[in-house]
């Protein structure tokens, strides 16, 4: 039966060497750009490794091999921990993937004659650690969906369990609650140690990939010189909210804003650095319901939901005068701009068709000379068209 458990140990260590070993062939281009792959295959190829040696060589018969063995298998464990840390944004300090492996290693040379007590120092700082790995799971970025927080903290709690069940086996044995170590019961334990790692791996994978897809999804979305959306992912967004407008009969503005041409800065640092003004002013400016992104060259949209044309103009206005009057102080640059503003129709379903009454309304700023705000007619009560003016 010790046979058994020890063929049984023993595959299940090979298997999660095998895995660790598989995981970096399979994304070796992947590890060398992801910092929370790399520390989890080194942390998992390294546990493993020291595990599997272990058990051929019983290092831990001797004061000296356990010492060592258990220093280096807490430190690879220590390196599961510090990807699991790289998940929420931050790596973890460097005194924090030493210090369980030199406590042990300095606890168990005290044990020099109890080799159950240098095993139960080892199960217990081993539990430790993967106690914390499941708080550092669940306090990981949000940007990791819910479900696979849970999931990594789930196997790392069921690591830890096999751990503390094996140091309370021990513990029974030296109050004599049980005289009998169970082959059948330690293999459970052993088995369920290695199927958690095996499956925390998955999940860390999976994480890879889902911030990866994020990652891809920020940059296909955005524009990459200014951070605002899109064209088509304002567009996208705007056909939602003007969805709702028309659902629930609300009100929804939007605003064309130019850069005056004759205010562009001639150098391309210049340009990128005024864009990337008008667009940190648009942040500040608009409301956080507010869609805008860069729809031109030198052009920016503004979808405003529950927005009337009054109060568009306002905020169209409030942005000219903040431009007119900080432009220079702020970006270096002493730019202008010109804005079209326009109030969807009942008939009008996509921004679209409510950006080319905002854009008639720019054309008609620029050709007076630019630096002003403009509106177009509104169409559904027949209003006169609105014309402001900088003063």
């Amino acid at each position: 039966m010790r046979l058994d458990y020890f063929t049984l140990r023993l595959a299940a260590q090979a298997a999660l060497f095998a895995g660790a070993f598989t995981i970096l062939l399979a994304m070796q281009t992947r590890i060398r750009t992801e910092p929370v792959l790399l520390r989890w295959v080194q942390g998992l190829a390294l546990s493993s490794c020291v595990s599997l040696s272990s058990l051929l060589l019983d290092s831990y018969s001797t004061m000296l091999g356990s010492a060592f063995s258990g220093f280096v298998q807490v430190f690879g464990f220590a390196l599961l921990m510090d990807a699991v840390t790289l998940l929420g944004g931050k790596p973890a300090p460097r005194a924090s993937l030493l210090l369980p492996g030199i406590a042990l290693a300095g606890a168990q040379f005290l044990q020099a004659e109890d080799p159950d007590s240098r095993r139960m120092l080892f199960y217990l700082v081993a539990g430790g650690q993967f106690i914390a790995c499941a708080v550092l799971a669940l306090a990981a970025s949000r940007a990791i969906s819910l479900r696979n927080r849970l999931l990594l903290a789930a196997s790392f709690l069921l690591t830890a369990g096999s751990f503390g069940w094996y140091a309370f086996d021990l513990t029974s044995q030296a109050l004599a609650f049980s005289t009998y170590q169970s082959p059948s019961r330690a293999a459970g334990g052993t088995l369920l140690i290695y199927i958690s790692l095996l499956w925390a791996s998955i999940i860390i994978v999976q994480i890879h990939f889902e911030r990866s897809n994020a990652a891809r999804t920020r940059f296909t979305s955005l524009d990459p010189l200014t951070g605002s959306l899109n064209r088509p992912t304002l567009l996208l967004l705007g056909q939602q909210e003007i969805a709702r407008a028309q659902r629930h009969s609300l009100a929804l503005s939007v605003l064309q804003i130019k850069i005056d041409t004759a205010t562009i800065p001639r150098e391309k640092v210049g340009y990128e650095r005024i864009l990337k003004h008008l667009s940190e002013t648009l942040a500040a400016t608009l409301q956080r319901q507010d869609l805008f992104g860069r729809i031109d060259e030198a052009e920016f949209g503004a979808i405003l939901p529950d927005t009337s044309l009054d109060d568009a103009r306002h905020v169209a206005e409030r942005l000219r005068v903040r431009i007119e009057t900080r432009a220079e102080t702020e970006s270096g640059y002493p730019y202008r701009i010109s804005i079209g503003v326009a109030e969807r129709a009942a008939n009008e379903l996509t921004p679209g068709q409510v950006l080319v009454h905002a854009e008639m309304a720019l054309l008609r700023a620029s050709q007076a000379g630019g630096n002003r705000v403009e509106t177009a007619q509104e169409r559904l009560s027949g209003r006169a068209e609105i014309s402001h003016t900088a003063s």
